[in-house]
């Protein structure tokens, strides 16, 4: 069993897109990690790696004190991605949607959408 193996073993794998009917009618809705690095950095300033961030392999555990605060980490990572997901859905002329994300989003997401449809 490989590093990357041991550090996911609790984890249940998400299906193959195909799997679940997913195909090149749908679209992919997620922000990519640069259009977070670049929100961050907007909200935030310019993001500086030192040497511990360069060279710290991917597997080990980083020895670093945290480099944002939670609410930082919130800002971005829940509400940046739901008001992004949100404002597709309001642009969106399906009246099917099916959306696939983590259990973070939940109460952020749900909180944000009926306030949008209460508008």
């Amino acid at each position: 069993m490989t590093t990357y193996d041991l550090q996911f073993k609790n984890y249940i794998e998400q299906p193959e897109y195909k799997q679940m009917g997913v195909d090149d009618n749908d679209v992919w809705a997620d922000i990519n990690y640069l259009q977070m690095i670049n929100q961050f950095e907007q909200q935030y300033g310019e993001i500086i790696l030192d040497s511990l961030d360069m060279h710290t392999p991917f597997e080990a555990k980083f020895a670093k004190s945290e480099a944002f605060t939670k609410k930082q980490y919130n800002s971005i990572v829940i509400d940046y991605r739901n008001d992004h997901i949100i404002e597709l859905i309001r642009e969106s002329k399906n009246n099917k949607i099916l959306l696939l994300y983590g259990e973070g989003h939940r109460k952020n997401f749900h909180k944000k959408l009926k306030k949008v449809n209460a508008q």
